[in-house]
């Protein structure tokens, strides 16, 4: 058996990509498009998933205020603080996480494991975790009350799928690409 950073890969895999690195991949995206990250925004908190911080950051650094101005450095850069510190934190725990379920020596076991932990993390969006003071709600509740709250904002209609679309366009894409691109010493 092959080891890879200390963790215990399948001799063989399906155009040598290895079983830690899709978990630990899966495990990281699934975190950062449903778990909840609280956000304190100055005289907002507010709870929301880390691919909401990344729509807000894009959204400041690209918004031309009506004013004439733009957003201020120090927001843009207290959004950029949050998500590179969730981002991290995520990474962690989906490495960390991945690691635990690689050690099971069938890979259906394997298998089970990672689906039980996906649904573990879906189901945090049913539950009242999302939202919070100031303009995106004042109280708690789903991660699809967040985003038909979300939808009174600047985001506008379908605020989820303005966010969430190009996110899983982009994860797809960067998934196809790792999966398809030629390994050295392969053809």
């Amino acid at each position: 058996m092959a080891f890879h950073a200390g963790v215990p890969q399948p001799a063989a895999m399906d155009r040598g990509v290895s079983a830690y690195r899709v978990m630990k991949w899966t495990l990281f995206a699934v975190l950062v498009l449903v778990a909840p990250a609280p956000v304190v925004a100055f005289q907002s908190f507010l709870t929301g998933p880390v691919i909401f911080v990344l729509a807000q950051l894009l959204y400041m650094t690209v918004d031309i205020r009506p004013e004439g101005g733009v957003w201020h450095g120090q927001i843009i850069g207290y959004f950029a603080v949050h998500l590179v510190m969730y981002g991290a934190l995520y990474y962690a725990l989906a490495a960390g996480m991945a690691r635990l379920v690689a050690l099971a020596a069938r890979p259906w076991v394997r298998a089970a494991a990672l689906t039980a932990l996906c649904f573990t993390a879906l189901a945090l969006a049913a539950l009242p975790l999302y939202g919070g003071a100031g303009i995106y709600g004042g109280s708690r509740g789903s991660l699809f009350r967040f985003f038909a709250v979300l939808e009174t904002t600047h985001f506008g209609p379908n605020a989820a799928l303005k966010i969430y679309g190009p996110a899983l366009a982009v994860l797809g894409a960067l998934a196809l690409w790792r999966l398809c691109r030629p390994r050295p010493g392969t053809r």
